[in-house]
C-alpha cells in the first residue's frame, strides 16, 4: 500500500512538473533547454529535436491525471495501471491502422542507473522478458553508432512468437537533462530507412 502511494505522489509531481514548469511551457523555453545541450549541433538538428521534445511533452501533460483529455493527439485508453507502470495507448489518424502506445515508469533507484538500464544494450537481455513459450526474447542488442554523449543508434532484434518473425528495430535513443525540474527525458524513436 505504501508503495502505491508513492507512485501516485511520483506520478502527481511529475503531473505538476509538466504543466507548472516555466522551462518547459512551451516552444521558445524548450528550445533554449535543447540549445544549451546540444550547442555544436547544427540549426537544423537542434530544432529536429525541439519539435520532437514538444511533442512528447504535449503527448505527455495530455495523459496528466486520471482523466485523460481529448488533444489534438486525440484520447488516451487505459490498458493496464500496475504499481510499476502504467500503459495507455490511442488510435492513430483516421483511417490509419497505427497507435501511440504511452508507458510511464517508477523505478525505485537512482536517476544514472535508470539511464543506464535503457542506455546500456548489453543489459537488455538481464531486464527484458525472455519467454520460451510462447517465444518472447532478446536476440541482439548493440550499438551502431555513438552520436554524442546524449545520443546513441542501437539495433534491437527479437525473437516472437509464431506466426510473426523475428523482428529487428534500429532506434534513435536521445537523452534530454532538465535538472532544474527534477526531470530527465528520454526519446526513443524507431529509425525509418
Amino acid at each position: 500500500m505504501e508503495r502505491k502511494q508513492k507512485i501516485k505522489d511520483f506520478r502527481k509531481q511529475l503531473d505538476t512538473t509538466l504543466l507548472t514548469s516555466p522551462g518547459l511551457a512551451n516552444k521558445d523555453a524548450i528550445r533554449k533547454l535543447v540549445q544549451s545541450q546540444l550547442q555544436s549541433a547544427p540549426a537544423e538538428v537542434q530544432e529536429k529535436r525541439v519539435a520532437q521534445v514538444s511533442n512528447m511533452l504535449d503527448i505527455q501533460r495530455s495523459a496528466c491525471g486520471n482523466d485523460f483529455k481529448s488533444s489534438k493527439h486525440g484520447a488516451w485508453k487505459l490498458k493496464e495501471d500496475t504499481e510499476g507502470y502504467r500503459v495507455m495507448y490511442r488510435e492513430g489518424p483516421e483511417g490509419s491502422p497505427f497507435h501511440t502506445l504511452l508507458t510511464e515508469g517508477y523505478a525505485d533507484g537512482p536517476v544514472d542507473v535508470c539511464l543506464g538500464a535503457a542506455w546500456e544494450l548489453s543489459l537488455y537481455k538481464n531486464w527484458w522478458p525472455q519467454y520460451n513459450f510462447p517465444t518472447f526474447k532478446v536476440l541482439t542488442s548493440c550499438r551502431l553508432k555513438k552520436v554524442r554523449l546524449d545520443e546513441q543508434i542501437s539495433l534491437l532484434r527479437m525473437k516472437v512468437p509464431w506466426p510473426l518473425s523475428d523482428r529487428e528495430v534500429v532506434l534513435d535513443y536521445f537523452e534530454l537533462e532538465c535538472f532544474e525540474d527534477d526531470l530527465v527525458i528520454v526519446l526513443l524513436n524507431s529509425v525509418s530507412t
